[in-house]
């Protein structure tokens, strides 16, 4: 939902010349709680007189949550920063804006802004106490969703009849979780025919997640839900599982656009070689993932037996590269001009 009506502002200074952290108060906007830390930094090996600080800014955003008890959300927001670092000089004022998001299913938790000395006073001729370095922080808040899945009635659920409560029963806490039924059953025909079961047999509305734990669970669901999501290695497996248990081909289709995309680059192409072979992705995702292997490593691969234990069809893929590995030499030799 769009909240561009919605903003704040936090503030922080800095009153001494040393290496420092400093935190500002949590400022309460829109739906979410933000703060900030402030690292003054210099380089140590100048003298003093040539000391200028650069200055990083750490912006955090959470979803707003009672002290006493954990909150279960998907949420992110999409938020304008206009950071200000002003010195006593005003010419060495500096201002930065910046388009960031935060969310549950996102990485990395906060936005960092640098400053680079040269826009800085020396360190010499700020005149600390009486002088400081003020740093400012407007925050517009553009988009976001905030969805707290403890609550039976939370915006994606349309109605008392289309809330189901799950519990996902590793773990040691068992929270409810409230999940919209209409959601669930238009991306599953498992949970479909789960929900019309408990319809027809007049059963408890609760349902018991096994052999999953919170947090995959959580990130599986996301993907099914309107908020802004991330992929991590880690959890992908568990998730392709949880999509190939419950039917969701949607939520299969997200992660082979992810394992295709530039977001995976991190991840070694033969990891997500594997977990394609293991989830039975689609043919085209692997036939990419595997020109992507370097030849010696396929190589190795084969020479050990690992390979044994993939599909036929991605056995069949991987010969196939190796056998057209001296073509694509020739080309690449006569592409560069080599004999």
């Amino acid at each position: 939902m769009s909240e561009t009506s919605i903003s704040g502002s936090l503030q922080c200074k800095v009153t001494s010349p040393g290496r420092q952290r400093l935190a500002s108060e949590v400022a309460d906007i829109g739906q979410f709680y933000w703060w900030t830390d402030v690292c003054l930094n210099y380089d140590p090996k100048l003298v003093e007189s040539e000391r200028k600080p650069t200055i990083q800014v750490d912006l955090y955003c959470d979803v707003k949550k009672p002290s006493d008890s954990p909150v279960y959300s998907l949420w992110h927001c999409t938020a304008s920063l206009d950071v200000v670092v002003a010195s006593p000089n005003p010419h060495n004022n500096c201002s930065m804006t910046v388009l960031t998001s935060f969310g549950s299913n996102i990485v990395k938790k906060f936005a960092t802004i640098i400053f680079d000395g040269r826009s800085m006073p020396a360190l010499s001729e700020l005149r600390f106490p009486d002088e400081s370095i003020n740093i400012s922080i407007d925050v517009q808040i553009i988009r976001s969703t905030a969805i707290p899945l403890e609550k039976d009635r939370n915006d994606m659920i349309l109605s008392c009849k289309d809330a189901a409560k799950f519990q996902v029963a590793e773990g040691k806490t068992r929270p409810n979780l409230w999940l919209s039924k209409a959601i669930l059953s238009r991306n599953s025909p498992v949970f479909a025919a789960m929900f019309d079961d408990d319809f027809r047999e007049k059963t408890t509305n609760l349902h018991v997640i096994n052999d999953t734990t919170l947090e995959e669970f959580l990130r599986f669901i996301a993907l099914m839900y309107p908020v802004k999501y991330e992929f991590v290695d880690t959890t992908l497996p568990a998730v392709l599982r949880l999509a190939d248990m419950y039917q969701c081909t949607y939520v299969i289709s997200r992660c082979e656009q992810f394992l295709r995309s530039d977001e995976s680059k991190f991840m070694a192409p033969m990891t997500k070689f594997a977990i394609a072979d293991e989830f039975n992705l689609a043919d085209d995702v692997r036939d990419e993932i595997v020109k992507k292997i370097p030849i010696e490593e396929l190589k190795k691969v084969v020479r050990s037996g690992r390979h044994r234990v993939f599909s036929d069809y991605s056995r069949d893929i991987i010969e196939r590269q190796l056998a057209a590995e001296p073509t694509i030499r020739t080309i690449r030799d006569s592409l560069n001009g080599n004999q």
